[in-house]
């Protein structure tokens, strides 16, 4: 499975979507700096406010 997370710095969203040839549903969309896991790196949390610099 591919996974792709396109980042949205003017909303601070992120989007985990997941390709499976035909459709591209979405995961997981963060709308809020907080700590998540986001597939496929459900081991770790991953704070958005990090990944935004905030």
């Amino acid at each position: 499975m591919l996974f792709y997370w396109p980042i949205w710095l003017e909303n601070q969203t992120l989007v985990a979507d997941q390709l499976d040839g035909e459709h591209d549903p979405v995961v997981v969309a963060i709308t809020e700096p907080v700590p998540a896991r986001i597939p496929p790196f459900e081991a770790i949390v991953i704070d958005l406010a990090d990944v935004l610099g905030d």
